[in-house]
């Protein structure tokens, strides 16, 4: 796109030279049918046919005028055009330039809250990992308090016999005293 611009604002200068060369053959033209029909006004009545003939190279030289100033008016409007054109086109490039830099932007930002996100699991992977060692050494304790549990029961009843045979024991010993 920047190089149709370009072109077209080339092209519009090179137009420009042309209807320039065109003015000053006008301009020229012009003075040579004044001159001639001063010439012709100079021989009189056998300059007559000259002086129609000047008069209407006069009259094309000024129509030549005409056309290159509206061609040279036309040209200046297309390079206006072309120039506002070249300049949306930077703005548009411009704005282009900052959206690439703002999807950098963003891809960074979801880079990192994706590494984030990665690491919160990792963690919360090993957290659960540790709850579940956790919730083991609680069911080991919970065994080994069961089984302690029994024990002491166990020991308990074993008191009692000891304590009822140490009873039935002292009460032969005393019998044996007497």
């Amino acid at each position: 796109m920047a190089g149709v611009v370009k072109e077209l604002t080339e092209a519009s200068a090179q137009i420009g030279s042309i209807v320039d060369a065109i003015t000053n053959i006008a301009d020229q033209t012009n003075l040579l049918a004044l001159n001639a029909a001063i010439e012709a006004a100079r021989a009189g009545e056998q300059g007559r046919g000259f002086a129609v003939v000047a008069e209407e190279v006069r009259k094309l030289a000024e129509q030549s005028a005409a056309a290159a100033r509206e061609i040279q008016g036309i040209i200046a409007r297309v390079q206006a055009e072309t120039a506002r054109a070249g300049e949306a086109m930077e703005r548009g490039l411009k704005e282009v330039g900052q959206g690439v830099t703002l999807v950098k932007s963003v891809d960074e930002l979801f880079g990192r809250i994706i590494a984030d996100v990665k690491g919160l699991t990792d963690r919360v992977q090993e957290m659960a990992r540790q709850i579940g060692e956790v919730s083991q050494a609680v069911q080991n304790i919970a065994g080994t308090t069961e089984e302690s549990t029994a024990a002491t029961q166990e020991l308990a009843s074993s008191t009692e016999a000891l304590n009822r045979m140490a009873g039935e024991l002292q009460g032969l010993v005393e019998r044996f005293r007497v």
